[in-house]
């Protein structure tokens, strides 16, 4: 026989369900058209949680964001959980999920209750993601673009398992699609040299140098402001990025604290910057608060301008197989492992959150590298052992 132990006085119909370890609760959110009462049932670990969920989803039903639980479609609360979530997510975050949404989920999912959703809908949600014909023609839509609009369903479910309208979270429960990892192109130094005399006369020649030499981000380069540069120490420092959503341009924290760093630059660089800050003055673009690297008439660099008006143009000159600006990242990065530099110093000129994902992004270095420690360390132990050592013979089988 099933134990209830009785709710509090004042407290709503909260009771524990002994035979399945959790409390629960009921709230009649008044009548619909037909004249039917409204319940909502709510779930949790503790009798202060669903106390919790109780007041808030009594905050919901009143301003009449949340209709009635059992007949709620996934469409609805996502339509519900984006307007929910937009002042609490940055600006571009939103517009992904609002695009995963609009492209993915709604069409396939919004029709199923979220009472009854499970894994076997998120399933299927993949199986036909990887059929259906996109915008541009592809043939299905790719793992990576499944796999964020996976996180984009499961952020919204664990809101709705906080509100009681789900006891767990079915995304959990289902292995994303693998993606496929992105083939990192990185210049050698005879096509390094290439791409620079060709850039040389570009107004933006100092971009693409400082681009090299810090294996900084593109929205780092492009939201640096003159009062970063600090000439006297020969170092930039890292302090916010720019972010671009429509016709918006705004400067934005950096997402970690690895972020936000000091870089020191070459004497190379640094002429280039020095020549460039003369022009910028000559053209009334340079202030402490100022960009860097402006556009002709003054004022933040727009991503697409700027791949038009400049790097395309270079590329196309150059002569040289197709690449991204963010590859010049991975050149500074890969040049700087393969002179030796120390793992750890790489990543915190790239401002990884951890070594591991710097030695991860450049495992295609590392063989080099260990060829190039094992050198080293045979000329150690040749040097302590003399030159009588004899080189050591690997016995059959071992």
């Amino acid at each position: 026989m099933r134990t209830r132990k009785r709710r509090g006085r004042g407290e709503g119909a909260i009771f524990y369900r002994e035979d399945r370890g959790f409390w629960v609760s009921t709230i009649s959110c008044g009548y619909d058209g037909n004249g039917k009462r409204r319940r909502h049932t709510v779930y949790g670990a503790t009798k202060q949680e669903v106390q919790k969920k109780l007041r808030d989803l009594q905050t919901e039903t009143d301003s009449g964001r949340i209709p009635e639980a059992s007949k709620l479609t996934l469409g609805q609360f996502l339509t519900t959980w984006l307007d929910l979530v937009k002042s609490k997510v940055a600006p571009l975050t939103h517009r992904g999920y609002e695009r995963d949404v609009r492209l993915y989920l709604k069409p396939h999912l919004g029709g199923v209750k979220v009472r009854e959703l499970s894994a076997l809908h998120i399933e299927r949600l993949f199986a036909d993601l990887s059929k259906v014909t996109t915008a541009r023609g592809q043939n299905g839509v790719s793992a990576a673009m499944q796999r964020k609009a996976s996180i984009t369903l499961g952020a919204a479910l664990t809101v709705a398992v906080k509100r009681g309208l789900l006891t767990g979270n079915p995304v959990y429960s289902v292995d994303k699609p693998l993606a496929v990892e992105k083939e990192i192109h990185v210049l050698d130094p005879d096509q390094l040299k290439v791409f620079m005399k060709t850039a040389e006369p570009d107004r933006l020649y100092p971009l693409y140098v400082l681009a090299i030499d810090s294996g900084a981000r593109e929205g780092e380069l492009f939201g640096l402001l003159w009062q970063d540069m600090n000439f006297a120490s020969g170092c930039i420092h890292i302090r916010h990025t720019l972010e671009e959503i429509g016709e918006s341009l705004r400067l934005k924290e950096p997402k970690t604290k690895k972020s936000r760093r000091k870089i020191p630059l070459t004497a190379f660089t640094l002429g280039v910057l020095q020549e460039h800050r003369k022009r910028m003055l000559a053209d009334g673009h340079y202030g402490p608060d100022r960009p860097v690297f402006c556009a002709p008439k003054g004022g933040f660099l727009r991503k697409m301008n700027f791949l038009h008006r400049s790097f395309e143009p270079i590329l196309k000159r150059s002569g040289l197989p197709h690449f991204r600006f963010y590859d010049l990242r991975h050149t500074c990065a890969t040049l700087l492992l393969l002179a030796g530099e120390n793992p750890k110093v790489v990543s915190e000129r790239l401002g990884h959150s951890s070594i591991a994902l710097t030695l991860d992004t450049y495992s295609h270095v590392l063989p080099t590298m260990q060829e190039s420690a094992t050198q080293k360390l045979n000329t150690i132990f040749q040097a302590t052992a003399g030159a009588s050592a004899q080189p050591l013979r690997m016995a059959e089988g071992g």
